[in-house]
C-alpha cells in the first residue's frame, strides 16, 4: 500500500501508474524493467476496481489456485491464467478512468437529458457505473403513472423539471440496463401506441387494447363498459386509460363511455358517405336506422353519439336542425351496380317488393336471388316492413330519442 493512502485509492494510483508505460502493441513481449513493477494483487483488484466480466474471471479464478502473501508485480499478474497483456491493459484503463473521475469530478447533471448522454453513449457498457439519481427517480414516476402513453409520461417530466423534453421512453430504455433495481413496469407497443403499464396488468392490456381495435374497426366505435365487461374486468378506469393512450383516440360520449378511433378510412365513415351519397340532406334518425339496420343493440349507439362522430369528420356538414350532408358530394362513392338499383328505385319505387324481383332483376342485370340479396345489404336501402325496401332517401323513420 502507498503510504498515506487508502487501500482503495492506491489500488487505483498504482495501476493507473502503469498506463505510462505500458507496451505500445499487445503482442509483443513485454521489457523486464516493466514485468518488475510492483502491482496490486489479485484481491485488491477484485475489491477496488470496477471490472469488465471477463477480467473479473481471470483474477477470481486465480484467487482459488494462486496464494495472495507475497509482493505482486506486473509479471506475476500476468502468470496467471487467462490474465493476458490486453486482460491487463483493460484494467488499467479502469483504473485510470477512476482516477481522472477523483481528480475532476464531474458537474453532476441537472436533466435526465444530460445524465443519460454518456449512459447511451456506452458500446457496451460504461465503466466505472456512473451514478444514475435522475434516472432512477424517472422510472420510480413512471411506476406511479401507470397506465399512461409516452406523451403523458414525457409532459410529466417536463413539468417537475426531470426533463428539458427531449427524452423518449425508449432512450430511458437503453439507458435501464445501469440501474441494478427491478424495472415496476413494462411497455406495449401497437403500431402508434405506446403505453407503460404495471408488470402485473401486461396480459389485462394486451387484451383490452385487441378487443379495442376489433371492436372499432368491425363496428366503428365502441364503449368503454363493453370492452370492460368482455376483458372480464370491473376496471372501467383502467380500460379507459388504455385506449385514451392510442393517439387517434376521440370521445364521442365521455359520460356513457363511447369513443372512437378517429380515421377517415373507418368502416362508419364510409357507410356513412354511401348514405349521403344517396340522400342529399338526411336526419340523424334515419341516418341511425340506415347504418345501424342490421346491427345487434349493443353495438348501436344514441343519435347523440352519431352526431358526435359526424361533428369530427371534416367533410361531414351537420346542421342546427339535425340533419347531416356531405360538404363535397363525390360521385365515385356509388359503384355502377349502386347506381343501377338507385335508378331502379327511381323508374319502379319509391318502394320495391320482394316478390317483384323475379320480374325486375332483368331490368338491372341481376338474377332474382342477386337482386334481393343486394337489397338486403345495400347501406342506402331500408327494409321497413319486412320484404318491403325503398332508398334511404325516401324513408321517414318515426322519432328517435337522442
Amino acid at each position: 500500500m502507498v503510504k498515506g493512502m487508502s487501500s482503495a485509492h492506491a489500488t487505483t494510483v498504482v495501476l493507473a501508474g502503469l498506463a505510462k508505460v505500458m507496451p505500445a502493441s499487445t503482442l509483443r513481449r513485454p521489457s523486464v524493467d516493466f514485468l518488475m513493477r510492483p502491482a496490486p494483487s489479485p484481491a485488491d483488484i477484485l475489491r477496488d476496481i470496477p471490472l469488465l466480466p471477463r477480467v473479473r474471471v481471470s483474477l477470481e479464478r486465480a484467487m482459488l489456485h494462486e496464494p495472495p502473501e507475497g509482493d505482486w508485480t506486473v509479471g506475476r499478474l500476468l502468470a496467471i491464467p487467462g490474465f493476458s497483456l490486453r486482460t491487463l491493459h483493460d484494467a488499467v484503463e479502469a483504473a485510470s478512468q477512476l482516477r481522472q473521475a477523483a481528480l475532476h469530478p464531474p458537474h453532476s447533471p441537472t436533466t435526465l437529458e444530460d445524465e443519460l448522454a454518456p449512459l447511451l453513449a456506452a458500446r457496451p457498457r460504461l465503466w466505472p457505473r456512473p451514478p444514475t439519481p435522475l434516472l432512477e427517480q424517472a422510472i420510480a414516476l413512471i411506476g406511479q403513472l401507470a397506465p399512461a402513453s409516452e406523451a403523458a409520461i414525457l409532459a410529466s417530466f417536463v413539468k417537475s423539471g426531470l426533463a428539458r423534453g427531449e427524452v423518449t421512453l425508449a432512450q430511458i430504455e437503453r439507458a435501464s440496463r445501469f440501474v441494478e433495481a427491478p424495472i415496476p413496469y413494462a411497455i406495449l407497443r401497437r403500431g402508434d401506441l405506446c403505453l407503460v403499464i404495471p408488470n402485473s396488468d401486461l396480459a389485462l392490456t394486451q387484451r383490452v387494447y385487441g378487443l379495442a381495435v376489433r371492436t372499432v374497426v368491425s363496428w366503428g366505435l365502441a364503449r368503454v363498459g363493453h370492452l370492460a365487461e368482455q376483458a372480464g374486468t370491473e376496471r372501467t378506469g383502467f380500460v379507459t386509460a388504455v385506449v385514451k393512450a392510442r393517439p387517434s383516440f376521440r370521445w364521442l360520449a365521455e359520460s356513457s363511455g363511447w369513443f372512437w378511433f378517429e380515421s377517415k378510412d373507418a368502416r362508419l365513415v364510409h357507410s356513412i358517405e354511401k348514405v349521403l351519397a344517396v340522400s342529399s340532406r338526411i336526419s340523424a334518425a334515419t341516418l341511425s336506422r340506415a347504418v345501424f339496420q342490421r346491427r345487434p343493440s349493443e353495438f348501436v349507439p344514441p343519435l347523440s353519439v352519431l352526431e358526435a362522430l359526424c361533428r369530427q369528420v371534416p367533410h361531414f356538414a351537420w346542421d342546427s336542425t339535425g340533419h347531416v350532408q356531405l360538404a363535397c358530394p363525390e360521385p365515385l362513392l356509388l359503384s355502377d351496380e349502386d347506381r343501377g338499383l338507385i335508378d331502379l328505385f327511381r323508374a319502379r319505387g319509391p318502394r320495391i317488393e320482394a316478390q317483384q324481383c323475379q320480374s325486375l332483376a332483368q331490368t338491372v342485370g341481376l338474377t332474382a336471388d342477386r337482386l334481393l340479396r343486394r337489397l338486403a345489404v345495400a347501406l342506402f336501402v331500408i327494409e321497413q316492413p319486412p320484404g318491403v325496401f325503398q332508398l334511404v332517401s325516401e324513408e321517414q323513420p318515426e322519432a328517435a330519442t337522442a
